[in-house]
C-alpha cells in the first residue's frame, strides 16, 4: 500500500492525472493504477519501472518512503539534485567502513543500518509480456 501512495504522490508532483499516466505511460488502465494506488493490486516489476520512467524518477524514487526516518527524507530531497551536486556530495561524504570516499554501500557491523528500523517488505509478481507491433493505422 504504500508503494502505491507514493506512486500517487509523485503523480500528483508532477500535476497528473490517473487517466494521464496510466494511458500515455503503457499501463492501459486507469483501473489498474487505481487499485496499484490503493492497495488493492501488487505491481510487478516491469510495473513498477514503466510507472518510474513516466514520472522520469528512478525506481529507487518509488520505494522511498520520506515521512520514515531522515535518511529516506534525504534520498527524497536529493531528486531535486543536478548532478554536479551529488557528485561533489559523495565526493566530500565519510566514508563507510572498509570503502573509499564515494557512493556507500551496505554498513557492516555499524552505522546507520544497525540502528535503522526493520525495512519495508515489498512483493513484487514478476510478469512477463510480450510486446507486438501494432498494425499500421487503416488510411482514410
Amino acid at each position: 500500500m504504500a508503494v502505491g501512495q507514493r506512486i500517487r504522490q509523485l503523480r500528483e508532483e508532477r500535476g497528473l492525472t490517473a487517466e494521464r499516466l496510466a494511458f500515455e505511460s503503457e499501463l492501459g488502465s486507469k483501473g489498474y493504477l487505481s487499485d496499484i494506488e490503493h492497495g488493492r493490486a501488487s505491481p510487478s516489476l516491469r510495473t513498477l519501472h514503466v510507472i518510474a520512467d513516466y514520472l522520469e524518477v528512478l525506481l529507487l524514487d518509488l520505494l522511498t518512503f520520506p515521512e520514515d526516518g531522515e535518511r529516506q527524507r534525504l534520498i527524497d530531497r536529493s531528486r531535486w539534485l543536478g548532478p554536479g551536486t551529488v557528485r561533489r556530495l559523495l565526493r566530500d561524504m565519510p566514508a563507510g567502513p572498509g570503502q573509499a570516499r564515494g557512493p556507500s554501500g551496505p554498513a557492516k557491523g555499524g552505522g546507520y543500518a544497525a540502528h535503522a528500523r526493520e525495512p519495508r517488505k515489498l512483493v513484487v509478481a514478476e510478469t512477463v509480456s510480450i510486446r507486438t507491433p501494432r498494425p499500421p493505422a487503416a488510411s482514410r
